[in-house]
């Protein structure tokens, strides 16, 4: 519960820094097997340590024989991301299968269902954006990940629970795969679209688009999240920008001078 998170926080970062330090490398695995399970109502417990794996992996607090220990485990962590990732999309279809957010009723069980579904929607962004940040995952599975459409759609309305780490998770996924690094072309195709719907209003319908309407109705924390995504995705994508195809570049860089403007 969230009463628990920072309980449940400090004991993640110990068994992350228990499984690090004794090379427990079946760890992702066995904790799924005989702890997720068994008790699936733990499943934000587990995405919380997770999350704190590749940190404790990757953190200079470790005191370690030799440092060249690190890098087989940190290898597993990269040939494991699969894992984390099926976990992490099962986890966000049993949350939209439960119904919970979808707004009906009003009874107290549904205002259970609604807190569990902001917790593992938060849990579920956090392990993310850690495993995108610290392990140097292969592009092509975040391009295929259904976690991408579903991140995006937390991203059409600001006041959506789990906004705020949606965007982390954003701006992370453009800044660790940037336009000129080798093999992330299918990524960045799968990024271009869905960042300019942010922006782009909808002439078919006459739809505003999320910006637009941040802008509109002056919400602080919509306009702050999207004029993020839009400037690191004109730093990450400056190759492209400045290349001779024509990718709609120009919508891009109005984006940024309207977010200049704000």
């Amino acid at each position: 519960s969230g009463m628990n998170k920072p309980l449940v926080t400090r004991l993640s970062m110990a068994i992350a820094s228990l499984a690090v330090q004794m090379g427990w490398d079946t760890c992702l695995s066995d904790i799924t097997n005989n702890v997720l399970s068994p008790h699936p109502e733990l499943g934000p417990a587990v995405l919380e340590l997770f999350r704190s794996i590749p940190e404790e992996a990757d953190s200079s607090r470790l005191i370690l024989p030799r440092e060249e220990d690190l890098y087989p485990y940190r290898d597993m962590l990269r040939n494991s991301a699969h894992v984390v990732l099926g976990l992490c999309e099962h986890a966000v279809q049993s949350t939209m299968n439960s119904g919970g957010g979808s707004g009906g009723g009003g009874s107290a069980n549904n205002s259970n269902n609604n807190n569990c579904d902001v917790a593992t929607t938060e849990a579920v962004l956090s392990c993310l954006q850690s495993w995108i940040r610290i392990v140097d995952m292969d592009p092509v599975l975040l391009e295929r990940t259904l976690l991408l459409p579903w991140v995006f759609d937390l991203l059409s309305d600001s006041v959506k629970g789990g906004f705020e780490l949606a965007v982390d998770v954003v701006v992370e996924l453009l800044r660790t795969y940037p336009s000129d690094r080798r093999g992330v072309e299918g990524l960045v195709r799968a990024m271009i679209p869905r960042v300019m719907a942010l922006g782009d209003d909808n002439i078919n319908t006459g739809q505003l688009s999320p910006f637009q309407k941040s802008i509109n109705e002056e919400d602080e924390d919509g306009m702050r999240g999207y004029t993020r995504i839009f400037t690191e995705m004109s730093e990450s994508y400056l190759s492209l920008i400045l290349s001779h195809e024509e990718m709609n570049q120009a919508s891009l860089v109005e984006f940024v001078l309207r977010c200049s403007n704000i």
